[in-house]
């Protein structure tokens, strides 16, 4: 099979004549008044137990202490908890009957951690101890 190169003159001919009257790489959108949002990359930061393993990550959350929290989908879904540092804190939910297919997870201002399962469209609220639910319970007179 004969190989071809197209030269960015044709690109260009090509989106005048479908249209567009300017060359493609005119047409982007340029973000304007984007905030950089600071960063440090940390090689192998996460330190999983043996025998553990990520799978797919699908969403990452962080507390008022600076623990992150990784909810995944590996064969089931698993939401862990790392400390600042990247040191296994535990694993929430393990077994969960509301856990079946990760969709993302949040932490609110009180550290409440708050799951969202799309496999079971379920909406999950772990308090910061990691139990389901609040740790006080039922409101006062709620029934």
């Amino acid at each position: 099979m004969k190989r071809r190169t197209i030269c960015a003159a044709a690109v260009s001919a090509a989106a005048v004549l479908l249209g567009s009257g300017r060359p493609l790489a005119q047409s982007k959108a340029k973000a304007q008044s984007v905030p950089e949002i600071p960063y440090e990359s940390v090689a192998n930061f996460f330190k999983m137990p043996p025998n553990i393993y990520f799978g797919e990550g699908i969403g990452v959350a962080t507390n008022s202490k600076g623990h992150v929290f990784v909810y995944t989908r590996s064969g089931e879904t698993r939401l862990f908890e790392f400390d600042e540092k990247g040191a296994f804190v535990r694993e929430l939910g393990q077994g969960l009957y509301g856990f079946v297919f990760a969709h993302a997870v949040r932490v609110d201002k009180d550290d409440n951690i708050w799951a969202v399962d799309e496999g079971s469209n379920m909406v999950i609220k772990f308090n910061p101890q990691g139990r389901v639910g609040d740790a006080a319970g039922p409101a006062a007179g709620s029934r």
